[in-house]
């Protein structure tokens, strides 16, 4: 009697064990499902985001403890991913050289004045006597734009000429 005893245990713990190993496969493959819509959105769960959704998918925790623990874990303030990716970008010696070179400062230049006065590319462009690419290439900072074209905006934009030296 004891066997059969023991036997119903041990069926009964695997019955379990494997619906438990069910229930953890499906939750992970809903996981992986969800962060993979979340990536192609530019979003990512943290370890410690994951770890408390999955807390929460066992029944671990309860929604209210999960709403609770999530908003503690939201602390970001609105632009702040904007902020943290200019600062990054600013400590590549690379980007700050690029953002630092000619053509970057006269498109920046061109860009602002053009803006400042309510011009379309295309309304620059004529006043200064050459095509809205060439007004774009200028303000992309572009190569192949030459000085005399430069000099030309310059003026249209009332800025002072520039010369080749």
């Amino acid at each position: 009697m004891e066997m059969n005893k023991m036997m119903n245990e041990f069926e009964a713990n695997k019955v379990a064990y494997y619906e438990k190993l069910l229930a953890d496969e499906r939750i992970r493959k809903a996981m992986n499902t969800a962060e993979a819509s979340l990536n192609v959105e530019g979003l990512f769960v943290t370890p410690e985001e994951n770890e408390l959704i999955l807390s929460c998918l066992r029944g671990d925790i309860s929604e209210e403890e999960f709403l609770q623990r999530a908003l503690s874990l939201t602390t970001r303030k609105p632009g702040q991913d904007y902020n943290d990716f200019v600062k990054t970008t600013n400590e590549l010696p690379e980007v700050v050289e690029y953002l630092q070179s000619f053509p970057v400062i006269i498109g920046d230049l061109v860009l602002a004045h053009r803006l400042q006065k309510g011009w379309t590319q295309q309304k620059l462009a004529k006043e200064a006597g050459t095509t809205q690419e060439q007004i774009s290439m200028i303000e992309d900072a572009d190569g192949g734009i030459t000085t005399g074209t430069v000099g030309k905006v310059f003026q249209a934009l009332g800025l002072t000429e520039i010369s080749a030296r």
